[in-house]
């Protein structure tokens, strides 16, 4: 009698193999999850598979993973951008208020201006000395403190709102009426009217704006207004100099 010989058919649902030899078909081989996301082999006769949960700070059905964004919709302030933050984090942080609002960019208030006793005592006949450039700067009378009065928004990034005033007289190491325009930066103290001395800005409190050229009657500050110009969410600030001279160089 001749050699027998034996055939096996196909190896059941759920396996590979050559029916003689069959193993159970490895749905997660490679991984079809999203990185770093853990693939369960589903038992034959299913040839499928199931993917765990996203990573923190993703959003999805784990074969599929994308970025869960915070800022969707925006929780901050009507106007302000909104930053999400990388993975893991779910969170987000917002920018700066608007002008004329102060507060930390997911809930701002209006600053009004006329409401408290911001203005009480202040005397605009007979201005207090201690707020004189001529005495606190060194500078010549008639300083024109006050030319331009401006409620910039937050400058400094405190949540704060900040103030400019121009003083288009302003003089200083011999050049006359230069003119400036000083930047006063919000406290979240009361303000004691009449007592702050413009002299006393060092750059954590304040600062003082001129022209770089240090030219006569150029009338700095004529003008001083704030607002987001740029768009990053901080408040900027525009002055004004009607008589200064444009310089070019080749």
């Amino acid at each position: 009698m001749g050699a027998g010989f034996i055939t096996c058919g196909s190896c059941p649902t759920g396996y590979v193999g050559n029916g003689f030899n069959c193993t159970n078909y490895d749905a997660c081989s490679p991984n079809p999850c999203f990185s770093g996301v853990a693939c369960t082999d589903l038992a034959p006769p299913s040839t499928g598979y199931t993917c765990g949960s996203c990573p923190a700070g993703y959003a999805g059905n784990g074969s599929v993973c994308t970025n869960y964004d915070a800022c969707s919709p925006n929780p901050c302030f009507v106007g302000v951008a909104c930053t999400d933050l990388a993975p893991p984090s779910t969170g987000y942080t917002c920018g700066s208020c608007p002008f004329s609002y102060v507060g930390n960019g997911s809930a701002c208030t209006y600053i009004n201006a006329c409401s408290g006793a911001i203005c009480t005592n202040i005397s605009m006949t007979n201005p207090p000395a201690a707020i004189s450039p001529s005495r606190s700067e060194g500078a010549v009378a008639s300083a024109n403190l006050g030319t331009a009065v401006a409620l910039l928004g937050d400058v400094n990034g405190d949540g704060i709102a900040d103030f400019a005033f121009g003083a288009t007289g302003f003089s200083s190491g011999g050049v006359n009426r230069l003119g400036t325009v000083y930047v006063v930066f919000g406290t979240g103290a009361p303000i004691n009217a009449g007592t702050f001395p413009v002299a006393t800005l060092n750059g954590t409190n304040g600062f003082r704006v001129v022209d770089e050229f240090n030219t006569a009657n150029q009338a700095v500050g004529n003008a001083a207004a704030g607002g987001d110009v740029n768009g990053d969410g901080i408040s900027d600030i525009v002055i004004g100099a009607s008589a200064l001279t444009v310089r070019y160089t080749k």
